[in-house]
């Protein structure tokens, strides 16, 4: 073996280390990273359950307002770690949600929730209609009842599935359908998740604004693990 050769072989032999070393930091780094990312809820979840061994008798809706929360948190969090579950576990999180929305407003909220029969198996991106909901507690307004109005509906139509949110809002408010962050997530997962096969149309007239999301029928769940 000749004297460049054989340094030659040394200087890959170190360049292999120096990609081993640098590969074990980062695959270290990655386990951390999930595990902060365990310990993170647990830390929430404890939080809130000390919260609510500090509230007294006479705090029995608090109390109940804190606990809907943290169950709530929980659920979305194992949703958060699939790509894909059933419509009915979907509106399962939607209810929970409104439900601590009615309890928090009882005066200024009321909403409905109607799964057609035979759609409940349909599979949907995981947590997909929250930030609509979301967007409507948030931006919606009363309506002629005096109070703001929720209403989400999902149907087979057109060969797929149909999901309706409608929300009441102020006619004079400004008109600004369409392009909040709430929506642009939206879109940006049913573009990631099913390419031209899906879509969300909004519009907004006579105090009540709309999103619609046509998806392809399917009941087939993806892989587990989140990738949309």
């Amino acid at each position: 073996m000749t004297e460049a050769t054989f340094e030659q072989l040394a200087d890959e032999l170190e360049n292999e280390r120096r990609r081993r070393e640098r590969a074990e930091a980062a695959a270290s780094e990655d386990r951390a990273r999930a595990l902060r990312a365990q310990l993170n809820p647990h830390f929430l979840f404890n939080a809130l359950t000390g919260i609510v061994a500090t509230l007294d008798a006479r705090a029995a809706a608090q109390r109940d307002h804190v606990l809907r929360l943290s169950e709530l948190l929980r659920e979305t969090l194992r949703a958060s770690e699939r790509s894909e579950h059933e419509l009915c576990e979907e509106f399962a999180l939607v209810c929970a949600y409104l439900r601590i929305e009615e309890s928090r407003r009882p005066a200024h909220i009321a909403w409905s929730l109607r799964l057609e029969p035979g759609c409940e198996a349909a599979a949907i991106p995981s947590l997909l209609l929250l930030p609509l909901v979301e967007n409507a507690t948030t931006h919606g307004g009363p309506g002629t009842a005096g109070r703001l109005q929720i209403d989400i509906a999902a149907v087979r139509a057109r060969g797929g599935l149909l999901v309706t949110l409608t929300n009441s809002c102020e006619a004079s408010a400004n008109d600004s359908a369409g392009t909040g962050l709430g929506l642009r997530n939206v879109r940006e997962r049913l573009a990631t998740h099913y390419r031209d096969d899906a879509a969300l149309r909004v519009r907004k007239s006579d105090g009540r604004f709309e999103a619609e999301i046509e998806f392809p029928w399917s009941r087939r769940l993806a892989s587990r693990s989140a990738s949309a």
